[in-house]
């Protein structure tokens, strides 16, 4: 689980003023989509009790006296031959225990800057301050049906990956073939090893256990590595970039320059998110080649320095002008940005924040001028 801790926070420089926060919250536990090794010797059940809270609403119901009233309802799965237990998970389910880590991040982020940073009141007299965007309005991964060309350029650069990956992964045979029925382990063969790493995961997150196998790192980086490869090779070239990232990087540019300019902006975001963090990561230089743990986040902070003030100013002297930076942090890790790294692009001793001018820059950089007719396939269709 890759929680957000208010310990493992790094103060900024006692004369920095935070003055806005972006969080991209990764969901937290689930069941699998698939289990692809239900069967012995792995035995990893295909169907998870792990729903219970989940599968509890209230209606109301109007009674005979014109009241409401309400009562509680538990939603009961039914599988294809009519059997049913309640709490049963459906495939790729949010569990109990992804509900209870969710709540946590929740909590950390209130410790973190409600209490400690003081940076939001205890309790909010309006909703100004916060902006929230669920999984239901999820845009943050890129839409290749949305964007011809993009879908173009994934399916190159995942083809490309998986013919360099599948030779590694075939060695692996011996020692892993016989939890998937004597199937090579591949890429793009069933079942695809997605399919593996998210039940190994899974499993792993709810204390299912696993083949011994795949806790073997030197065994199970050589999978992770190859996913990551195949799914996210995309960012390093830069029409990919523009096309998958770079509107959601622009809106973050955007949102930071309306609160510079003294626009009324919300302090903090809030956005819900799957895997979009390694397209930030990958985008930004950053990525550590490892799939996110559920509820890992990424946080983008917009700090203000006051210039120093001199005596040679006098009274009808305009107010020295703050400098803006940015500081973007994942899985509790401040993180240097390599477009940040010239002298004058980050603040002197301190990598890890980057001058807005040069963050926005970079972000200029990514940022398509018309999406719409750059995501034109080039390929006749």
């Amino acid at each position: 689980m890759g929680l957000l801790s208010e310990k493992k926070y790094d103060p900024a420089p006692s004369d920095f003023k935070l003055e806005q926060v972006h969080v991209y919250i990764r969901h937290g536990e689930r069941t699998p989509w698939s289990v692809p090794m239900e069967g012995p010797p792995a035995n990893i059940p295909r169907f998870w009790n792990a729903c219970g809270a989940t599968k509890r609403y209230k209606a109301a119901v109007m009674g005979e006296n014109g009241m409401t009233d309400f009562t509680e309802i538990i939603r009961v799965n039914e599988r294809r031959d009519g059997y049913a237990q309640e709490g049963e998970c459906i495939s790729g389910e949010l569990t109990d225990s992804g509900r209870k880590s969710s709540f946590r991040v929740g909590q950390e982020l209130r410790k973190l800057y409600i209490e400690r940073l003081g940076f939001l009141p205890d309790v909010l007299d309006s909703h100004k301050p916060v902006y929230f965007r669920p999984l239901k309005l999820d845009n943050l991964f890129a839409n290749v049906e949305g964007c011809g060309r993009l879908e173009e350029l994934l399916s190159e650069f995942k083809l490309a990956a998986t013919k360099d990956h599948n030779p590694k992964l075939e060695k692996l045979g011996p020692k892993l073939s016989k939890y998937i029925k004597g199937r090579p382990i591949t890429v793009d063969t069933k079942p695809r090893l997605i399919a593996i790493i998210d039940t190994i995961r899974a499993a792993n997150a709810h204390g299912v256990p696993i083949p011994p196998e795949f806790k073997d790192p030197n065994i199970f980086s050589v999978m992770e590595s190859a996913i990551c490869d195949v799914w996210f090779r995309g960012y390093k070239d830069e029409e990919f970039r523009r096309l998958a990232m770079g509107r959601l990087l622009a809106e973050v540019s955007e949102v930071m320059s309306a609160r510079v300019n003294g626009m009324e902006t919300p302090k903090i975001r809030l956005l819900a998110c799957h895997t979009s963090l390694i397209g930030l990561c990958q985008t930004l230089g950053v990525f550590d080649n490892r799939w996110p743990k559920f509820t890992a986040s990424v946080t983008f902070e917009l700090f203000s320095k006051s210039a120093p003030s001199s005596s040679s100013f006098s009274l009808l002297s305009r107010k020295p002008a703050a400098k803006y930076f940015v500081r973007m942090r994942y899985q509790n890790r401040n993180m240097a940005l390599p477009a940040c790294a010239a002298p004058g692009d980050h603040l002197p001793g301190s990598p890890e924040f980057c001058t807005l001018a040069a963050f926005q820059e970079h972000i200029r950089t990514m940022t398509p001028e018309d999406w719409k007719k750059e995501c034109i396939p080039k390929k006749p269709r």
